[in-house]
């Protein structure tokens, strides 16, 4: 017998003798049981969670690197290169960052004659260029106000910092109006914060030019405490300064230590906003404590300087920041105690500026290591697992749609159509309206089928199936008007207020479900936004329907349901932050009482411009999350008679959906919903045109679509 099968029956002999004790047996099934429950908890929504997100994990901006190993750090004037900063936030985009620190030093876009300081025209609109850029991609910026230099050499816009002048008042009186421009010219942008000063006080242990000229922590905090208050008249944004912080030397604590956080920092920040540089979290001193203000680290790497004997430093260092595998384990160490301690945002040093980050070849391009491909792999993006489309019903090519268009309006050329300009996106997750109503006829006593249309469902799951398209199927959606016909499609409110008119409805869902569940099915959707149309749908307004009706519809259908099948069942509702009576999943209560019970899946309705309309469903994970719908604003309401926000359908103009979007599903990926399903493929020419010829025209958020999921 070999040494493997020695081992093996050796092994197997002290097992067997192990499980002959009764006690043994008893602590084993316990040890499984908790690992079977571990795996348990270990479910759909859990997973969707990510610890590393856009709002949470942002870039430092630092300069402009020019692909020749040269860097060029006042980059807004004479060497502003529109190209080469399209290409670097095109790739910083790529990566999922949604946040940028960039230096955009006031002395690089504003001359100083001695008396004081004025714009100058061509940089100034360099940096509004720069901010357009930004905001083409969704990208947020922290805009650094003030960057010290070394010499205390100047020269007509060199982005250098001068320190004599905030000696005096006069000086400081004279930074105060340039700040007032600067801040004024751009707040209109989507600014983090006006950053007064990067390391104000840590530069006066190592800048020649500040030491030279005697500027002390006084004059400093004098300078920032002027600047933050004038700034706080000018405009909501953060107002505030970054500081080096290090726990090995008391000259860079300045907000671990209580009296100089109290003396230095207070009074002059909205944020505290640190840099660190160390080889891993144990250097890190423990900020839990600190919450009095939202906490940044606004800088981040290993070490980032070269002292390997320790001369200057507490600890050896060899630039390990530059090293992508050292800088790689550093950055994942401190960033996750970071976020564990309460800092709400982590910005890496750096894109233009850290060889260890990425690497800028010669003929323009990018060669990203081991931290930007953490970010990359780190940051929720999108897939064809979590990005889907609606197809709500049919476009007929010239001008009008066919809601209701399962039967008489079935047509099977433009539904392949359709289906195969949905595949060709990478699109495999689709939600669409096949109500039973469409495809059941009602005698006053029971539904029943219309062969016909039966066959027209069979044969649209069919073509869903052959595109390996996965469906969201919706079997009913209230209507206005109350007036029925045969195979119209339409809700029968007055069946849901009595049990009699309720069975009627459980025995149609039953034949449905029992019919279409052999397919590739994600959920059969009871209803789509039931609750809602009881402040829009004037049927049910005019039956007197009321939320526990319909809770008592979606209950005892969900039970139903779930007798029939292990395929999700749910229902989805339109929530809005703005608007109480739409706050069914946001809302503790509401959500208890009328969703809990009679769904799988929260799966909820976004329309707003952007993402801070919406609420923060982070600490929702009882059950998966799925944005069903999401785009800008779907209503004409200029005047806002009945809608707080006004609105001009902007869901339907391409450019400002497109950015809606952009926004708004980054926000839920961030907070853990786990599929969002865009509005739409046949109901939307902000987002496809489809052509009198029978083919489709790609609009931006399409052509974005089929990037995304393509790649």
């Amino acid at each position: 017998m070999g040494i493997e099968k020695q081992f093996k029956a050796s092994l197997e002999t002290k097992f067997a003798n192990f499980l002959s004790v009764p006690k043994n047996q008893c602590l084993l099934i316990a040890l499984l049981f908790i690992v079977f429950l571990n795996i348990g908890m270990t479910n759909a929504e859990e997973e969707c969670q990510p610890f590393f997100t856009s709002s949470n994990l942002g870039m430092n901006y630092a300069w402009l690197r020019t692909f020749d190993g040269t860097e060029t750090k006042n980059w807004l004037n004479v060497d502003y290169d529109p190209e080469k900063v399209e290409v670097d936030l095109e790739a910083i985009h790529s990566l999922g960052i949604r946040k940028l620190r960039a230096f955009l030093p006031l002395e690089s876009v504003m001359e100083y004659d001695g008396e004081k300081f004025f714009w100058n025209k061509e940089a100034r609109k360099n940096l509004h260029d720069f901010f357009k850029r930004c905001a083409s991609k969704q990208i947020s910026v922290i805009a650094i106000m003030r960057f010290g230099n070394h010499d205390g050499i100047h020269y007509s816009l060199d982005g250098k910092f001068r320190w004599d002048l905030i000696k005096t008042q006069e000086g400081i009186d004279k930074y105060v109006a340039a700040q007032t421009l600067y801040i004024n010219e751009y707040k209109k942008y989507d600014i983090l914060m006006f950053e007064i000063a990067n390391e104000p006080y840590g530069e006066l242990t190592w800048n020649r030019a500040a030491i030279e000229s005697g500027v002390k922590k006084n004059h400093v905090h004098n300078y920032l405490k002027q600047s933050y208050d004038n700034a706080k008249t000018l405009t909501d944004i953060y107002i505030g300064f970054s500081e080096i912080e290090e726990k090995q030397q008391e000259k860079y604590q300045f907000f671990s230590d209580p009296e100089k956080r109290a003396r230095y920092v207070e009074d002059c920040t909205d944020v505290y906003s640190m840099h660190f540089y160390r080889p891993d979290a144990t250097y890190i001193y423990d900020f839990s404590d600190l919450t009095d203000k939202p906490k940044w680290a606004t800088e981040i790497g290993h070490l980032d300087y070269y002292d390997p004997c320790g001369s200057q430093h507490p600890i050896p260092g060899n630039y390990e920041l530059y090293d992508q595998h050292e800088n790689f384990y550093a950055v994942r160490d401190i960033s996750q105690r970071l976020l564990n301690t309460g800092f709400s945002t982590v910005y890496l040093w750096s894109w233009g500026s850290n060889p260890g980050m990425v690497r800028h070849n010669p003929d323009g391009t990018y060669t990203l290591l081991r931290v930007a491909r953490w970010i990359k792999d780190q940051i929720p993006s999108f897939n064809s697992e979590n990005l889907g489309m609606n197809l709500p019903w049919l476009n007929n090519h010239d001008g009008t749609e066919s809601t209701n268009w399962l039967n008489t309006d079935y047509n099977p050329e433009k539904i392949e159509a359709d289906l195969a300009g949905i595949s060709s996106l990478g699109v495999k997750k689709i939600r669409v309206f096949l109500m039973l109503e469409s495809v059941m006829e009602y005698d006053g006593e029971k539904f029943f089928w219309n062969e016909e249309a039966r066959e027209n469902l069979h044969d649209f799951f069919r073509r869903c199936r052959s595109k390996d398209l996965s469906v969201i199927t919706i079997m009913s959606a209230g209507h206005h008007d109350g007036i029925h016909e045969s195979l119209d499609g339409k809700f029968r409110w007055d069946l849901i207020t009595t049990q009699e008119g309720l069975d009627k409805y459980l025995a149609a869902q039953t034949l449905y479900i029992n019919e279409f569940k052999e397919y590739d099915i994600l959920m059969f959707e009871i209803a789509n936004e039931p609750y809602g149309e009881l402040t829009w749908s004037q049927a049910a307004i005019q039956l007197g329907i009321t939320k526990d009706q319909v809770h008592n519809f979606l209950k005892q259908s969900y039970d139903n349901a779930k007798t029939l099948t292990d395929i999700y069942v749910g229902f989805s509702e339109l929530e809005e932050q703005e608007q109480e009576k739409y706050q069914f999943f946001s809302n503790p209560e509401n959500r208890k009482r009328y969703a809990d019970d009679c769904t799988d899946v929260y799966s909820m309705h976004f329309y707003r411009p952007n993402a801070s309309y919406l609420y923060d469903f982070s600490d929702l994970t009882d059950k998966p999350k799925w944005a069903t719908e999401i785009g800008h604003l779907n209503y004409y309401d200029p005047e806002m008679i009945i809608h707080p926000k006004a609105g001009h359908k902007e869901l339907y103009d391409e450019a400002q959906n497109y950015l809606a979007v952009m926004d708004i599903s980054q926000k839920l990926l961030d907070t853990g919903f786990c599929a969002i399903y865009l509005w739409s493929w046949g109901s939307n020419p902000g987002m496809v045109i489809h052509n009198p010829d029978g083919t489709h025209t790609l609009l931006k958020l399409a052509r974005w679509v089929q990037e995304q999921l393509n790649n």
